[in-house]
């Protein structure tokens, strides 16, 4: 699995646990396929 489909995951995980999942509404991998750069972004800003 790439790293980036992993955290993906991990995020979706703990947005839920916490009561900020999409509830069956959408997922992050929908909302990022809109704008891939941002996605890439996204993963950046969590490296750092």
């Amino acid at each position: 699995m790439p790293p980036g489909c992993f955290l993906l995951c991990m995020i979706h995980k703990l947005l839920d646990i916490n009561g900020y999942g999409f509830n069956g509404i959408g997922s992050l991998e929908e909302y990022y396929a809109y704008d891939v750069s941002e996605y890439y972004e996204a993963i950046q800003m969590l490296r750092k």
